[in-house]
Protein backbone atom coordinates (compact mmCIF):
# COMPACT_ATOMS: atom_id res chain seq x y z
CA UNK A 1 0.00 0.00 0.00
CA UNK A 2 2.81 2.43 0.71
CA UNK A 3 4.92 1.99 -1.80
CA UNK A 4 6.30 5.43 -3.69
CA UNK A 5 8.17 8.35 -2.21
CA UNK A 6 7.58 11.83 -3.74
CA UNK A 7 10.74 14.43 -3.27
CA UNK A 8 9.48 17.87 -3.81
CA UNK A 9 11.67 19.43 -6.55
CA UNK A 10 15.02 21.33 -6.42
CA UNK A 11 15.35 24.90 -7.53
CA UNK A 12 13.37 27.86 -6.38
CA UNK A 13 10.35 25.83 -5.33
CA UNK A 14 12.74 22.69 -3.32
CA UNK A 15 12.91 25.17 0.26
CA UNK A 16 9.68 26.92 0.37
CA UNK A 17 7.96 23.32 -0.51
CA UNK A 18 10.03 22.08 2.90
CA UNK A 19 8.02 25.00 4.93
CA UNK A 20 4.70 22.61 4.64
CA UNK A 21 6.54 20.03 6.08
CA UNK A 22 7.83 21.81 8.66
CA UNK A 23 4.13 22.19 10.14
CA UNK A 24 4.58 18.04 10.85
CA UNK A 25 6.43 18.65 13.58
CA UNK A 26 4.53 21.07 15.44
CA UNK A 27 1.10 19.64 14.45
CA UNK A 28 2.49 16.12 16.35
CA UNK A 29 3.80 18.16 19.36
CA UNK A 30 0.13 19.22 19.50
CA UNK A 31 -1.08 15.59 18.85
CA UNK A 32 0.89 14.40 21.69
CA UNK A 33 -0.27 17.37 24.22
CA UNK A 34 -2.98 16.32 23.93
CA UNK A 35 -2.79 12.63 24.13
CA UNK A 36 -4.60 12.21 20.64
CA UNK A 37 -1.89 9.85 19.48
CA UNK A 38 -2.49 6.16 20.99
CA UNK A 39 0.08 4.83 23.00
CA UNK A 40 2.19 8.13 22.98
CA UNK A 41 1.15 9.94 25.76
CA UNK A 42 3.07 13.21 27.81
CA UNK A 43 6.43 13.48 25.25
CA UNK A 44 8.57 16.16 23.99
CA UNK A 45 9.22 15.93 20.41
CA UNK A 46 12.01 17.96 19.02
CA UNK A 47 12.45 18.46 15.73
CA UNK A 48 16.21 18.14 14.24
CA UNK A 49 17.59 19.54 11.28
CA UNK A 50 21.00 18.34 9.50
CA UNK A 51 22.34 20.90 6.89
CA UNK A 52 24.97 19.43 4.75
CA UNK A 53 26.36 22.00 2.38
CA UNK A 54 27.62 19.62 -0.65
CA UNK A 55 28.76 22.09 -3.23
CA UNK A 56 27.39 21.87 -6.04
CA UNK A 57 25.18 18.58 -5.11
CA UNK A 58 22.11 17.87 -7.40
CA UNK A 59 19.19 16.28 -5.36
CA UNK A 60 17.64 13.54 -7.75
CA UNK A 61 14.27 14.36 -9.13
CA UNK A 62 11.14 11.85 -8.99
CA UNK A 63 10.69 10.62 -11.83
CA UNK A 64 7.72 8.73 -12.67
CA UNK A 65 7.03 5.58 -14.55
CA UNK A 66 5.88 6.31 -18.20
CA UNK A 67 2.04 6.12 -18.58
CA UNK A 68 -0.09 5.41 -21.59
CA UNK A 69 -2.02 8.63 -21.67
CA UNK A 70 -4.77 9.59 -23.97
CA UNK A 71 -4.07 13.36 -25.30
CA UNK A 72 -5.49 15.33 -22.71
CA UNK A 73 -7.50 16.89 -25.82
CA UNK A 74 -8.62 13.78 -27.43
CA UNK A 75 -10.11 13.23 -23.57
CA UNK A 76 -11.80 16.59 -23.47
CA UNK A 77 -13.48 16.18 -26.39
CA UNK A 78 -15.23 12.59 -25.49
CA UNK A 79 -15.80 12.93 -21.85
CA UNK A 80 -17.84 16.74 -22.75
CA UNK A 81 -18.76 18.12 -20.25
CA UNK A 82 -15.99 16.28 -18.00
CA UNK A 83 -12.47 16.63 -18.07
CA UNK A 84 -10.22 14.16 -16.87
CA UNK A 85 -7.01 15.87 -14.88
CA UNK A 86 -4.14 13.82 -16.55
CA UNK A 87 -2.12 12.88 -13.43
CA UNK A 88 1.08 10.95 -15.66
CA UNK A 89 4.27 12.62 -14.31
CA UNK A 90 2.95 12.70 -10.64
CA UNK A 91 1.95 9.25 -9.74
CA UNK A 92 4.27 7.68 -7.43
CA UNK A 93 3.31 4.11 -9.09
CA UNK A 94 1.41 3.10 -11.99
CA UNK A 95 -1.26 0.70 -11.45
CA UNK A 96 -0.40 -1.50 -14.24
CA UNK A 97 3.11 -2.28 -12.29
CA UNK A 98 1.11 -4.30 -9.37
CA UNK A 99 0.43 -7.96 -9.97
CA UNK A 100 -2.87 -9.92 -9.18
CA UNK A 101 -1.54 -10.75 -5.79
CA UNK A 102 -1.27 -7.69 -5.07
CA UNK A 103 -3.92 -4.71 -3.57
CA UNK A 104 -3.45 -2.07 -6.11
CA UNK A 105 -3.50 -4.78 -8.67
CA UNK A 106 -7.33 -5.66 -8.47
CA UNK A 107 -8.13 -1.24 -9.31
CA UNK A 108 -9.47 -0.90 -12.76
CA UNK A 109 -7.29 0.72 -14.75
CA UNK A 110 -8.04 3.01 -18.00
CA UNK A 111 -10.69 5.44 -18.61
CA UNK A 112 -14.02 4.23 -16.29
CA UNK A 113 -17.42 5.74 -15.94
CA UNK A 114 -18.86 6.02 -12.16
CA UNK A 115 -21.94 7.76 -11.89
CA UNK A 116 -22.04 8.98 -15.11
CA UNK A 117 -18.39 10.80 -14.61
CA UNK A 118 -15.84 9.50 -16.47
CA UNK A 119 -12.25 8.86 -14.69
CA UNK A 120 -8.90 8.27 -15.51
CA UNK A 121 -7.66 5.64 -13.65
CA UNK A 122 -3.29 4.85 -14.42
CA UNK A 123 -1.91 5.44 -10.87
CA UNK A 124 -2.09 6.59 -7.32
CA UNK A 125 -0.77 9.37 -5.45
CA UNK A 126 -0.15 8.71 -1.54
CA UNK A 127 0.33 11.29 0.82
CA UNK A 128 1.94 11.09 3.90
CA UNK A 129 0.55 10.36 7.23
CA UNK A 130 2.01 9.97 10.90
CA UNK A 131 0.67 6.34 10.74
CA UNK A 132 2.87 5.73 7.95
CA UNK A 133 5.92 7.89 9.47
CA UNK A 134 5.36 5.84 12.87
CA UNK A 135 6.26 2.31 10.61
CA UNK A 136 9.21 4.40 8.98
CA UNK A 137 7.18 4.68 6.09
CA UNK A 138 7.99 8.56 4.92
CA UNK A 139 5.08 9.73 1.97
CA UNK A 140 4.43 13.06 -0.31
CA UNK A 141 4.27 15.74 1.93
CA UNK A 142 3.14 17.91 -1.16
CA UNK A 143 2.55 17.26 -4.99
CA UNK A 144 1.61 19.20 -7.85
CA UNK A 145 1.68 21.74 -8.87
CA UNK A 146 -0.70 19.48 -11.07
CA UNK A 147 -1.30 21.83 -14.17
CA UNK A 148 -5.46 22.51 -15.27
CA UNK A 149 -5.91 25.55 -17.34
CA UNK A 150 -9.62 25.61 -17.16
CA UNK A 151 -12.94 26.51 -15.51
CA UNK A 152 -15.20 23.84 -13.66
CA UNK A 153 -17.68 24.18 -11.30
CA UNK A 154 -17.08 21.14 -9.47
CA UNK A 155 -14.21 18.40 -9.14
CA UNK A 156 -14.99 14.91 -8.84
CA UNK A 157 -12.29 12.75 -7.17
CA UNK A 158 -11.51 9.11 -6.55
CA UNK A 159 -9.63 8.40 -3.41
CA UNK A 160 -8.99 6.33 -0.49
CA UNK A 161 -6.77 6.53 2.52
CA UNK A 162 -4.56 3.99 4.60
CA UNK A 163 -4.51 3.49 8.56
CA UNK A 164 -7.54 4.77 10.40
CA UNK A 165 -8.54 7.97 12.44
CA UNK A 166 -11.25 9.08 13.90
CA UNK A 167 -14.14 10.56 12.01
CA UNK A 168 -14.04 14.63 10.70
CA UNK A 169 -10.11 14.14 11.02
CA UNK A 170 -7.96 16.28 8.27
CA UNK A 171 -5.74 14.11 6.55
CA UNK A 172 -5.36 15.99 3.06
CA UNK A 173 -6.06 19.25 1.37
CA UNK A 174 -6.62 19.58 -2.59
CA UNK A 175 -5.35 23.59 -2.96
CA UNK A 176 -6.72 25.27 -5.98
CA UNK A 177 -4.61 27.80 -7.86
CA UNK A 178 -6.28 30.02 -9.90
CA UNK A 179 -5.13 32.13 -13.02
CA UNK A 180 -6.18 35.10 -10.89
CA UNK A 181 -3.54 34.71 -8.10
CA UNK A 182 -6.23 33.71 -5.90
CA UNK A 183 -5.88 30.71 -4.10
CA UNK A 184 -8.96 28.18 -2.29
CA UNK A 185 -8.66 24.91 -0.71
CA UNK A 186 -10.63 21.68 -0.15
CA UNK A 187 -10.35 19.53 3.40
CA UNK A 188 -10.57 15.96 2.60
CA UNK A 189 -11.51 14.61 6.27
CA UNK A 190 -11.67 10.87 7.54
CA UNK A 191 -14.50 9.71 7.66
CA UNK A 192 -16.25 11.95 5.71
CA UNK A 193 -15.16 11.99 2.37
CA UNK A 194 -12.43 8.74 3.07
CA UNK A 195 -12.35 5.76 4.50
CA UNK A 196 -9.52 2.98 4.95
CA UNK A 197 -9.58 1.65 1.64
CA UNK A 198 -8.32 -1.90 3.29
CA UNK A 199 -11.71 -3.08 4.99
CA UNK A 200 -10.46 -4.10 8.37
CA UNK A 201 -13.49 -6.53 10.67
CA UNK A 202 -13.43 -3.95 13.64
CA UNK A 203 -14.79 -1.07 11.94
CA UNK A 204 -17.96 0.08 13.19
CA UNK A 205 -19.57 2.20 10.35
CA UNK A 206 -18.80 2.12 6.36
CA UNK A 207 -20.71 5.31 5.39
CA UNK A 208 -19.25 8.58 4.96
CA UNK A 209 -20.75 11.80 6.70
CA UNK A 210 -20.74 13.89 3.59
CA UNK A 211 -23.69 12.90 1.51
CA UNK A 212 -22.00 13.26 -1.47
CA UNK A 213 -19.28 11.17 -1.12
CA UNK A 214 -19.68 7.19 -1.18
CA UNK A 215 -18.25 4.03 -1.60
CA UNK A 216 -17.84 3.78 -5.73
CA UNK A 217 -15.90 0.40 -5.79
CA UNK A 218 -14.92 -2.65 -4.47
CA UNK A 219 -12.36 -5.23 -5.14
CA UNK A 220 -10.55 -8.47 -3.79
CA UNK A 221 -6.75 -8.08 -2.14
CA UNK A 222 -5.21 -11.26 -3.98
CA UNK A 223 -2.76 -11.05 -1.90
CA UNK A 224 -5.13 -11.72 1.45
CA UNK A 225 -8.28 -12.49 -0.24
CA UNK A 226 -10.12 -9.38 1.94
CA UNK A 227 -12.31 -6.52 0.58
CA UNK A 228 -10.92 -3.50 -0.78
CA UNK A 229 -12.55 -0.21 -1.51
CA UNK A 230 -12.40 3.21 -3.08
CA UNK A 231 -14.67 6.43 -2.60
CA UNK A 232 -15.88 8.71 -5.02
CA UNK A 233 -16.13 12.36 -3.66
CA UNK A 234 -18.22 15.39 -5.29
CA UNK A 235 -16.75 19.39 -4.33
CA UNK A 236 -18.16 22.92 -5.44
CA UNK A 237 -15.85 25.10 -7.02
CA UNK A 238 -15.65 27.57 -4.75
CA UNK A 239 -14.44 30.10 -7.37
CA UNK A 240 -16.40 28.86 -10.67
CA UNK A 241 -16.21 31.85 -12.36
CA UNK A 242 -12.22 31.79 -12.25
CA UNK A 243 -10.28 29.85 -14.21
CA UNK A 244 -7.97 27.09 -12.46
CA UNK A 245 -4.33 27.24 -13.34
CA UNK A 246 -3.41 24.49 -11.22
CA UNK A 247 -3.92 21.68 -8.36
CA UNK A 248 -1.89 20.76 -5.78
CA UNK A 249 -2.49 17.98 -2.76
CA UNK A 250 -1.12 18.34 0.43
CA UNK A 251 -1.07 16.16 3.63
CA UNK A 252 -2.65 17.14 6.85
CA UNK A 253 -0.47 14.76 8.61
CA UNK A 254 -3.17 12.66 10.08
CA UNK A 255 -2.61 9.09 11.52
CA UNK A 256 -4.24 8.09 7.98
CA UNK A 257 -2.87 9.10 4.95
CA UNK A 258 -4.66 9.88 1.75
CA UNK A 259 -4.45 8.17 -1.23
CA UNK A 260 -5.75 9.52 -4.84
CA UNK A 261 -6.20 7.91 -7.91
CA UNK A 262 -7.87 10.27 -10.62
CA UNK A 263 -9.49 13.69 -10.51
CA UNK A 264 -12.07 14.42 -13.35
CA UNK A 265 -13.82 18.47 -13.24
CA UNK A 266 -17.08 18.94 -14.45
CA UNK A 267 -17.02 22.33 -16.53
CA UNK A 268 -20.92 22.84 -16.27
CA UNK A 269 -23.38 22.85 -18.84
CA UNK A 270 -27.28 23.44 -19.49
CA UNK A 271 -28.14 20.41 -17.47
CA UNK A 272 -25.77 21.53 -14.23
CA UNK A 273 -26.81 22.16 -11.02
CA UNK A 274 -26.35 24.95 -9.88
CA UNK A 275 -23.53 25.39 -6.82
CA UNK A 276 -24.37 24.80 -3.59
CA UNK A 277 -24.80 28.03 -1.83
CA UNK A 278 -23.42 29.85 1.33
CA UNK A 279 -19.73 27.98 0.66
CA UNK A 280 -17.32 28.63 3.48
CA UNK A 281 -13.21 28.69 2.69
CA UNK A 282 -12.19 25.83 5.65
CA UNK A 283 -9.84 27.42 8.09
CA UNK A 284 -6.64 24.94 7.81
CA UNK A 285 -4.85 27.30 9.79
CA UNK A 286 -4.78 24.42 13.22
CA UNK A 287 -3.18 22.20 10.92
CA UNK A 288 -0.71 24.23 8.87
CA UNK A 289 2.11 26.58 9.79
CA UNK A 290 4.63 28.66 7.60
CA UNK A 291 8.23 28.73 8.35
CA UNK A 292 11.03 29.66 6.31
CA UNK A 293 14.65 28.25 6.57
CA UNK A 294 17.86 29.66 5.03
CA UNK A 295 21.29 28.65 4.73
CA UNK A 296 23.87 31.53 5.12
CA UNK A 297 27.57 31.62 5.19
CA UNK A 298 28.67 32.48 8.86
CA UNK A 299 31.58 34.11 7.27
CA UNK A 300 29.92 36.06 4.48
CA UNK A 301 26.33 36.37 5.10
CA UNK A 302 25.22 34.88 1.35
CA UNK A 303 23.09 32.63 0.44
CA UNK A 304 24.41 28.94 0.09
CA UNK A 305 22.47 26.58 -2.78
CA UNK A 306 22.18 22.94 -3.05
CA UNK A 307 22.60 23.04 0.36
CA UNK A 308 20.49 19.89 2.08
CA UNK A 309 18.01 19.94 4.55
CA UNK A 310 16.96 16.35 6.30
CA UNK A 311 13.53 17.18 8.56
CA UNK A 312 13.22 14.60 11.56
CA UNK A 313 11.13 14.60 13.96
CA UNK A 314 12.30 12.01 16.85
CA UNK A 315 10.06 11.29 20.15
CA UNK A 316 11.50 9.56 22.67
CA UNK A 317 13.67 6.55 20.96
CA UNK A 318 11.45 6.95 17.75
CA UNK A 319 12.64 9.10 14.65
CA UNK A 320 10.10 10.07 12.09
CA UNK A 321 11.43 10.95 8.74
CA UNK A 322 9.81 13.63 6.83
CA UNK A 323 12.27 14.23 3.79
CA UNK A 324 15.41 15.98 2.06
CA UNK A 325 15.21 19.23 0.35
CA UNK A 326 17.67 21.26 -1.27
CA UNK A 327 18.09 24.60 -1.08
CA UNK A 328 17.79 27.63 -4.37
CA UNK A 329 20.19 30.38 -5.16
CA UNK A 330 18.45 32.30 -2.41
CA UNK A 331 19.14 29.79 0.53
Amino acid sequence: MNEGQEIPGSGSRGMKEAVHDLRAGRRFSRMVRAGWLRGIGRAMVRIGFTLAVAGLLTMPQHAAEPAETRPAGALAASSEPFYPVPLAGFYQRLLGSYTAREAWGAVPRGLHKFDGVPFLLEGKIEMNGMGASRDNNFMAARVGEIPVNRRAVRLHLIAGAGYKDPDDTPIAEIRLNYKSGQMRHIVIKYGEHVRNWHVEGDEKRTDLLDPRAHIIWNGINGATGKPLRLFKNTFDNPLPQQEIKSLQVLSMFGKAFFALCAITLEEGGGNAPGQAPGLDEPDDTPYRRESLVRVLDADTGLAISNAVLVLIVTEDDKIYKFGRYQSDRLG
